[in-house]
């Protein structure tokens, strides 16, 4: 409602459009990440640790190379895809979100190989109460833009949340996170 129909139809393509990139950005990185560290997180936590750091490297870099594929790709889309050049700025405005989603999935995927359940319950949970006024903020003030920015704005926060729920999930099981070895 604070957008409008043209608007919320433009930030629902936006989205849509970054979440067919995801699947490629993310290379399965989340679903390897949870097997290996659930069947590793007990009888050998520095395997785990390197595992977790490897899978957040990997996801960083691939998540980064579609970003820059995503931002070289925006003007086409806009134009000849979407039928509308004026957003190629959205576009690119949304490539954080792809960077940042590849990371939340590589976090999550994380926590769930260690059995974090009731914390990733309440991160999701914080994550939800902390997006809509964020992103109804940021749309009142700056439209389509502002919309793209209070969910990135957002999926940063959780980002930030999840690494430092990880981390303390680490250290209660003895888990260090490293690339040694």
């Amino acid at each position: 409602r604070v957008l409008g129909q043209v608007e919320f139809g433009q930030v629902a393509v936006i989205q849509s459009t970054v979440g067919m990139f995801a699947p490629l950005a993310s290379l399965g990185l989340a679903l390897t990440t949870t097997k290996f560290v659930a069947e590793y997180r007990d009888r050998s936590p520095e395997r785990a640790g390197r595992i977790i750091a490897l899978s957040l490297c990997a996801g960083a870099v691939a998540g980064l190379l579609m970003t820059v594929a995503l931002i070289a790709l925006a003007p086409m889309m806009a134009a000849s895809g979407f039928a509308n050049p004026d957003l190629r700025k959205q576009l690119i405005e949304s490539s954080g979100l792809l960077f940042l989603g590849v990371i939340e999935a590589v976090q999550s995927g994380a926590l769930t190989g260690l059995e974090a359940y009731s914390r990733i319950a309440k991160l999701n949970a914080w994550g939800g109460l902390v997006s809509i006024p964020v992103t109804v903020l940021l749309a009142s003030q700056y439209g389509t833009s502002g919309a793209i920015a209070g969910l990135t704005a957002s999926l940063a926060i959780s980002c930030g949340l999840n690494a430092w729920v990880l981390q303390a999930e680490c250290q209660r099981r003895g888990i260090r996170t490293t690339l040694a070895g």
